[in-house]
């Protein structure tokens, strides 16, 4: 099969390009700065970049191979767990938690078992030619599974950076950035993150758009310093 340019391509794509963009900002504050939470902040963005750019060249190059698609799923939860454990580890270290090391390592066993899952369980990928997008076929049962994961890291730290943003609320860069991103993480809360439970082909294409626009969100974030400079 020729190479396939489809709007799960684009989605993908440009996700992994905000993400190095996000991670880029995240190695410039951790270097400059010493600043760990940055330096934790900049792990979990790398591991969620390198998710999305094995989902972005499978859906390009084998878009109608079902196998392919299938074992670059499995592949990209490995990214992506550990990403969501960095996740999980920022804000807990947020909050000066002596836990925070535990808690990655949890969240690492945890996907450990969602990888398995998947292997035990696979997904049925297909690419629809109405909507020009690969819907990845996730097995109902697992996909509730891996939704929560998602959802316990992500809305955890979300409602960490919505606290700073009140906390900080006078603070006008601060308020900002912290909105901004805790915005972008709930709208993949909201529009990415349940695409493995509502699981046709209508939402599937709202997840792939939502998850542009929640990284674009966030990388807003952690720029607009510099734009006010």
């Amino acid at each position: 099969m020729f190479p396939s340019f489809n709007i799960s391509v684009a989605s993908f794509a440009l996700s992994g390009l905000f993400s190095i963009l996000i991670a880029w900002q995240a190695f410039r504050v951790w270097k400059l700065q010493r600043n760990r939470l940055a330096g934790i902040f900049f792990k979990s963005i790398v591991f969620f970049s390198l998710y999305f750019w094995v989902r972005a060249l499978a859906s390009f190059l084998f878009s109608h191979s079902p196998c392919v698609l299938t074992g670059a799923y499995i592949l990209s939860h490995v990214f992506l767990g550990i990403g969501v454990a960095y996740t999980a580890k920022f804000g807990f270290t947020s909050l000066n938690s002596s836990r925070a090391n535990s808690i990655f390592l949890v969240f690492l066993i945890l996907y450990a078992s969602d990888v398995i899952l998947n292997i035990f369980l696979p997904n049925h990928p297909r690419f629809n030619q109405e909507l020009n997008i690969i819907e990845w076929g996730t097995n109902k049962y697992v996909g509730i599974y891996h939704t929560l994961l998602n959802w316990s890291g992500f809305l955890f730290v979300c409602l960490i950076f919505f606290y700073q943003a009140i906390k900080n609320w006078d603070n006008k860069l601060v308020r900002t950035k912290s909105l901004l991103i805790a915005g972008g993480l709930l709208s993949s809360i909201f529009l990415s993150i349940p695409r493995n439970i509502f699981r046709t082909p209508t939402f599937q294409l709202i997840a792939d758009l939502g998850l542009v626009l929640s990284l674009g969100i966030i990388l807003l974030g952690t720029t607009v310093d510099q734009k006010e400079k």
